[in-house]
């Protein structure tokens, strides 16, 4: 039940009514893309500049990077450079679990330490890790950014007709509520005007 709520809570945050769905999915699809990155430490700082020169969700594209995160590093950024090896050759020869190890630090807790030291890590590697890495996750990034963008955007618009269609029942019961409380009473103040009206007749016929 905790869990839902804060899955709600953390939509609604993501997926304002005023921002539209192509927007919001935008801003997923460059997150997702610039998480497979190895740029630790300033992922959110390029989503936040990417989605401002694209006009997509500022707030999705920051949320999106985190994809990549103490606990996904290592695998994300060796899956990388697997894909980026082949795209320059004097790239050595590592194994990737041993390369997932060494920047997860083991699968370290959530921390920004942990981001840090994952930075630390992927850099003190040297451009034959680096750029093979920055390849491969330029690739794969756009791969599944681009894959990520039609199901962002049919969730997105799903989940603003449905909040749509809540925020109208809620008007149409208040607006509801308040007529038909009112038709008593506006009865009754008719009821008084016209007693009053008779009053004041049979006193001047007196």
């Amino acid at each position: 039940m905790l869990d839902t709520v804060w899955l709600r809570r953390w939509l609604r945050v993501l997926i304002p009514l005023h921002t539209s769905p192509k927007r919001i999915a935008l801003g997923i699809s460059i997150g997702v893309l610039i998480a497979f990155t190895p740029s630790i430490g300033f992922q959110m700082g390029l989503a936040l500049v990417l989605a401002s020169i694209l006009n997509a969700s500022r707030v999705a594209a920051m949320a999106s990077v985190w994809i990549t995160n103490p606990l996904t590093m290592g695998p994300i950024f060796a899956l990388t450079y697997a894909v980026g090896r082949p795209f320059w050759f004097s790239s050595p020869d590592v194994g990737l679990t041993e390369l997932s190890q060494t920047i997860g630090g083991g699968y370290s807790i959530f921390s920004m330490g942990a981001v840090f030291r994952g930075f630390h890590s992927i850099f003190s590697m040297g451009s034959q890790i680096v750029i093979p890495m920055l390849i491969g996750g330029l690739i794969t990034g756009a791969v599944v950014g681009g894959l990520c963008y039609l199901p962002a955007k049919t969730i997105t618009s799903m989940f603003h007709k449905v909040r749509r269609r809540k925020t109208r029942k809620a008007r149409r019961g208040t607006s509801g509520g308040t007529g038909y409380a009112s038709r008593p009473m506006a009865k009754h103040r008719a009821g008084r005007n016209t007693g009053a009206n008779m009053s004041e007749s049979s006193r001047r016929a007196a």
